[in-house]
């Protein structure tokens, strides 16, 4: 298997794609709750211990989405991965998938919960250029959803990934950076000197 390096993490895709039955987190309207769709699962560890399994969906009446499915061994703290690592992938008016660049940030809780980000707060996560680990990752686009996906909401400021479909790498690549080593560098608390 192909292993990335992103900041303090390796990703590794496992297996091939196979059947997935569970309750998507949005499914379309007038269709069954819980459907049977394809994951493509991918093993993230860390330099602190993590050794977690998630997972790409691609529903059949559902946007598709990651998921974890099991952490095998890692700190308390990565355990908040199982409620608020979901991330849901839009599919664009040209056929591509987005995802937003959504990281696990401390606010006024005293847990992380997902927060839009900036370019240099990934930077800073990754300790590298987030711009170009995407595009090299094999990213169609990344920018804001205005400017990648022509969006005109309220999310239209909002960093987001844009993939072929099924690229499930440059997925995986994406989630470590936003999800995995925001928990790990336990953003939004103090700097402890």
């Amino acid at each position: 298997m192909v292993q990335v390096q992103v900041g303090k993490s390796t990703i590794e895709l496992v297996d091939r794609e196979t059947n997935y039955f569970a309750k998507p987190m949005a499914p379309y309207e007038h269709f069954e709750t819980e459907q049977t769709g394809k994951i493509q699962k991918f093993r993230v560890t860390t330099t602190d211990g993590l050794n977690h399994i998630f997972g790409v969906v691609s529903w059949p009446a559902a946007q598709p989405e990651i998921i974890s499915v099991e952490r095998i061994a890692g700190l308390e703290k990565y355990k908040r991965l199982e409620k608020a690592g979901r991330v849901s992938i839009v599919e664009t008016k040209d056929g591509n998938w987005l995802a937003e660049l959504k990281v696990l940030k401390y606010g006024n809780r005293d847990y992380p919960t997902p927060h839009t980000s900036n370019w240099p707060e990934l930077d800073y996560i990754l300790g590298g250029n987030a711009q170009v680990t995407l595009a090299d990752a094999g990213a169609v686009a990344v920018g804001s959803r205005a400017l990648i996906d022509s969006e005109t909401n309220k999310n239209r400021f909002n960093l987001a990934v844009k993939v072929s479909p099924r690229d499930y790498q440059t997925l995986a690549v994406a989630y470590a950076l936003t999800k995995i080593l925001s928990v790990m560098h336990d953003l939004g608390l103090p700097d402890e000197d």
